[in-house]
């Protein structure tokens, strides 16, 4: 009998189109994606982890993706994460002056939303949807990739509860404090794979041993904005001024999230589909990484109806969302 972790002895399999739906990090942001989501649901008609074989996400992303897997409804993750964002990102001034010598914001209220999306007490094995969620190992100095366990080699994670998987991929650097996993110490994934578009379909050729052919993906951001500046803007500047309006974060963020979207869409062609509105300079202003105040979420909300009505007519995500998969 072969040994299931052996990725050279793959399990038969029928050859069929596989959906992964791809969610990107961005803090408050992520009300976008949860609208967006919330009317692809209902145009679906039915749960969109019956539409996917693989969620990925990543950050706020990762909590979506993990409530999507778990059977949350896409309009109950939306209204958790607009109810709770105003009590994760309180606001205020003095709270970029905290973020100085300790994190900035306390992970409980974001431990309470996680609960309210996944559940306290489920796990990784508990999944019937697989899932694939990035973060980085502060202990072991590499990536970590949480995975359910559809592979042999992923049993390992199996035990694993939502909710702290959840607060590892989310933990970001200045924001949050560091995650805990027993022993173990993590952080954002944001900082290998703000978006996990590439991560993703690796994931689906390495180890559900699908053809890129048979590959359909779709990735939702959080808005983009390019992580482009005139020239001579950045010369000689300092740490603070790198950290003001998180330009730092905000370009690390922005260009991984090209570079893994580039590359997805590079490997799949028309077989690939995002949804990620572009922000204005205003908007911008209006709806910053920890922002979630009135003005914040009803930018995003508008954004996200505005998003859903360009894809309408888009033939590729009419197919994606009208094949329900056996669970």
């Amino acid at each position: 009998m072969s040994d299931p972790r052996d990725l050279s002895a793959p399990p038969p399999l029928e050859p069929r189109r596989f959906q992964v739906l791809s969610l990107s990090g961005g803090g408050a942001r992520g009300l976008y994606t949860a609208c967006v989501l919330e009317g692809l649901e209902a145009r679906a008609g039915m749960a969109l982890n019956r539409c996917f074989d693989l969620i990925a996400g990543t950050s706020i992303g990762g909590i979506i993706a993990l409530g999507l897997a778990a059977g949350t409804g896409a309009a109950a993750v939306r209204a958790a994460v607009e109810d709770g964002a105003p009590r994760v990102f309180p606001g205020g001034a003095w709270r970029s002056l905290t973020g100085l010598v300790r994190a900035r914001y306390d992970d409980g209220p974001l431990r309470e939303v996680i609960e309210n999306v996944v559940g306290a007490d489920a796990r990784l094995g508990d999944l019937k949807t697989p899932v694939l969620i990035p973060a980085v190992a502060l202990t072991a100095g590499m990536s970590q990739n949480f995975r359910s366990p559809h592979h042999g080699a992923h049993a390992g994670h199996a035990d694993t509860r939502l909710v702290d998987v959840a607060l590892a991929t989310a933990a970001a650097p200045l924001v949050f404090p560091v995650a805990r996993i027993g022993h173990a110490e993590y952080v954002d994934g944001g900082l290998i794979a703000h978006a996990p578009d590439a991560v993703a379909l690796h994931e689906a050729q390495t180890f559900f041993r699908r053809r890129s052919e048979d590959v359909f993906m779709l990735s939702v951001g959080t808005t983009r904005e390019l992580a482009a500046l005139p020239a001579g803007t950045a010369a000689s500047r300092g740490l603070l001024w790198w950290m003001r309006r998180n330009r730092l974060m905000e370009t690390i963020m922005g260009a991984q999230q090209a570079l893994s979207q580039q590359n997805a869409r590079e490997a799949l062609g028309d077989r690939y589909v995002a949804i990620n509105t572009p922000r204005s300079r205003h908007q911008g202003q209006a709806v910053a990484l920890d922002r979630a105040d009135a003005r914040a979420i009803e930018t995003l909300k508008a954004m996200a109806a505005h998003a859903l009505e360009q894809s309408t007519d888009t033939a590729q995500l009419a197919r994606m969302l009208s094949r329900p998969t056996p669970l």
